[in-house]
């Protein structure tokens, strides 16, 4: 299988390591202006792409260029498998002319979480209905996340490149959907609030309904120095606590003395070795679609 990594920052190169590690016999070029290998550096222009004819794009470019990237491949080539690094785009008012010749996913990678992959077998539709309130978090220090790089240069920091907590944390809106189904906004406080030297809003405050007319409370921030990320549910039988970073779920029924606690390993990029592993064998059923990921920015 040969691939195309347009776009070669933290995240290209983790595609890269990962897909390497799963396959030693892919075959790799590289879109980037960063100074790489030439043997697998590769220009972005027609005849040079179409001559390679690659299998599977991986589009992990800024935000802001997603949309740029995806027409550019998708004038040229005709039934590839195509996976754009989340979010979509930068903004929702873009893409819904876009006709599709490719097969696009979106690399919301968290949907192959095994917890979150245990969540959404547990969550049936009966246990949805009885859902009381969803309270979920994430937090994390933006200067941490690319210790190479001036976090003031990334484009993190920079709205007009599609920064922000609410397009680079998306993740939860995503995952919220995808285990529970759609829900509705009732109000949202979307600013910049910290010391960080950035533009972009470095805080989220999201209240939104469930299907069941229950709520969601969401915080989403760039300046917590601790990182978190968890969901407090409560539904009419039980209680749970989801931890994403110390890997477990805890929780409690109506009929239990003690809580219970399920416990799950940490292993590192599990779950974008999961995705890669289902996109180059064609399964499709957990990857987030183009019409999915459109959804997800319309929350925004």
């Amino acid at each position: 299988m040969k691939v195309l990594i347009i776009g070669y920052g933290s995240i290209g190169q983790k595609h890269h390591k990962v897909l390497k590690k799963i396959s030693s016999k892919f075959i790799f070029r590289i879109c980037s202006k960063l100074n790489i290998n030439s043997k697998l550096k590769i220009q972005l222009n027609e005849k040079e792409i179409e001559s390679y004819n690659p299998d599977y794009i991986i589009i992990s470019s800024e935000t802001y260029l997603h949309f740029q990237h995806l027409k550019f491949i998708n004038k040229i080539l005709r039934n590839k498998l195509i996976l754009i690094e989340k979010p979509l785009f930068h903004s929702k008012s873009i893409g819904k002319y876009l006709y599709l010749r490719n097969k696009v996913f979106v690399a919301y990678n968290l949907r192959f979480d095994p917890i979150l992959i245990y969540l959404k077998k547990f969550f049936t539709k009966d246990k949805i209905k009885k859902l009381l309130t969803l309270t979920v978090y994430c937090g994390s220090y933006l200067p941490n996340w690319r210790k190479s790089n001036n976090y003031t240069e990334s484009y993190s920091a920079d709205p007009r490149r599609g920064g922000g907590v609410e397009l680079d944390l998306s993740h939860e809106f995503d995952y919220l959907n995808w285990i529970f189904g759609d829900f509705q906004k009732i109000k949202k406080v979307n600013d910049k609030i910290s010391s960080l030297n950035i533009k972009s809003n470095d805080l989220l405050i999201y209240l939104a309904k469930l299907s069941n007319d229950k709520y969601l409370n969401l915080t989403l921030n760039y300046f917590s120095k601790i990182d978190q990320r968890f969901m407090i549910i409560e539904t009419n039988d039980l209680s749970m606590e989801v931890d994403l970073v110390n890997r477990y779920i805890k929780y409690k029924s109506i009929n239990d003395l003690k809580h219970k606690i399920k416990k799950f390993k940490k292993i590192k990029n599990i779950s974008y070795i999961k995705m890669h592993q289902s996109f180059t064998k064609k399964n499709f059923k957990n990857l987030c679609s183009y019409n999915q990921a459109t959804r997800i920015l319309s929350y925004l």
